[in-house]
């Protein structure tokens, strides 16, 4: 059976208040609060949530704030585009 995450991964229909959707939009804002309440200064900590934001990203991917989503990702590489949205994560640490 196709998970509701998979179904929007793939642009088919799904149901947006699937729980599994619901958590991860509710963490992508969770990160990108975070992200967006830091300074300049706070070089290291804004790499580490951009990473849980959007799974990775390139060596010298510049990070400006404010930063929107409507959801956070699961897996990328580190050469993945951050224009490109992927699943969320179960797994949020930070």
């Amino acid at each position: 059976m196709t998970s509701e995450m998979q179904k929007l991964i793939a642009g088919e229909n799904y149901r947006p208040g699937d729980p599994e959707l619901v958590e991860a939009r509710a963490r992508a804002k969770e990160l990108m609060a975070l992200y967006n309440a830091t300074t300049v200064s706070d070089g290291e900590k804004r790499g580490l949530i951009l990473d849980k934001l959007l799974g990775g990203r390139g060596k010298d991917a510049p990070s400006a704030r404010p930063y929107t989503s409507t959801m956070a990702p699961t897996s990328f590489s580190a050469t993945t585009s951050s224009s490109t949205m992927a699943a969320p994560s179960s797994t949020f640490a930070l």
